[in-house]
């Protein structure tokens, strides 16, 4: 049982490890610069501002309560289980609003 439990720590810190490692790679690949309108070109600059035109405007077609959710729990942090307390709803409903902007999200990025 003893060398179970030791196995069994050993092979969660190795997968916490890997995990960390992984992670801080993702980071370092993906690292921008501090001052990302000098190094980006003025066409990159364009489309990242024509993406983001874009995003405000799916998040405008959702219905206000959607939209509520999904900035409480995206922008302030909330968890979704605060939301539905302060909503006076449940958290399932929480998490379907949440699910139904992620989609819509997607058909938005889609439409490309």
């Amino acid at each position: 049982m003893r060398a179970y439990l030791y196995r069994m720590a050993a092979n969660l810190a190795t997968d916490h490890i890997r995990v960390e490692s992984r992670r801080r790679e993702i980071l370092e690949q993906n690292h921008q610069p501090e001052d990302l309108f000098e190094t980006r070109g003025p066409e990159r600059n364009c489309m990242a501002d024509e993406t983001l035109r874009r995003l405000q405007d799916a998040l405008q077609d959702l219905p206000e309560r959607s939209r509520r959710i999904f900035f409480a729990n995206r922008f302030e942090g909330k968890t979704q289980q605060q939301i539905a307390k302060e909503m006076g709803v449940s958290t399932t409903t929480v998490e379907n609003h949440i699910r139904r902007v992620f989609e819509h999200l997607a058909r938005i990025r889609d439409r490309r």
